[in-house]
């Protein structure tokens, strides 16, 4: 998966802890729950509480999922709204709904590999 937001090595041992059968469910699951996150995220720029919370799950999910850029950039907003710099969130929100948008499709396409 080059110049993939996705690390295929992350969602291989997913599926060798929780099953091939469930990944239809467990991806389903997840794009609903990131897609609220980066929903929150995009409405709550002046919000630092809600900023830490939205930005620190989307990364901890993200990170599980294998959504290792998504993650990243999720993290990235958490350490400045950390720091009290609101001035770079927006930019990386806005960032961080490209991301998604890639990171979404790429988990639509990911077909698993059989054992």
């Amino acid at each position: 998966m080059n110049n993939s937001c996705l690390s295929e090595e992350t969602l291989e041992k997913l599926l060798a802890d929780t099953g091939i059968a469930l990944w239809p469910q467990l991806r389903t699951c997840f794009i609903d729950e990131a897609q609220s996150r980066v929903e929150a995220l995009s409405n709550c720029s002046n919000d630092r509480q809600l900023l830490l919370r939205e930005s620190h799950t989307l990364c901890t999910s993200g990170a599980t999922f294998g959504a290792i850029v998504l993650s990243e950039c999720a993290g990235r907003i958490e350490g400045l709204a950390l720091a009290g710099s609101p001035e770079e969130i927006n930019e990386l929100i806005a960032q961080l709904k490209r991301l998604w948008q890639q990171t979404q499709s790429e988990l639509l396409a990911y077909q698993p590999k059989e054992p």
